[in-house]
């Protein structure tokens, strides 16, 4: 590969952008594994045993699903965890909590 590089300039410079900016990009990676755990713990604690777990897979029990959950939630797709783990007696902090997801993550 690296014999490679050296005959595309292209390909070389590529490269070289990823590796300067890896100090930028943990960086980015951190403050977005603290904001998802921040959420993660959130949801753990709103929706902990609310969600059914044996039927869907995004809930908020453990930690490991709650992570994936809020993973997905920040990655758009929110419509299925909203889905499982909103309850009838407190829909209006069901939406508050994908709303400030979604816009935080």
């Amino acid at each position: 590969m690296i014999r490679l590089m050296r005959y595309w300039e292209g390909l070389f410079r590529i490269m070289t952008c990823l590796v300067s900016a890896g100090r930028q990009l943990l960086n980015i990676f951190i403050i977005l594994f603290v904001f998802m755990t921040t959420f993660a713990l959130l949801g753990m604690q709103l929706f902990g045993g609310a969600c059914d777990a044996d039927v869907a897979r995004f809930n908020f029990d453990y930690y490991f699903p709650a992570m994936l959950t809020v993973l997905s939630i920040f990655s758009g797709g929110w419509v299925d965890p909203y889905a499982a783990c909103v309850d009838d007696e407190r829909p209006a902090v069901a939406r508050l909590y994908m709303l400030l997801a979604l816009v935080i993550g």
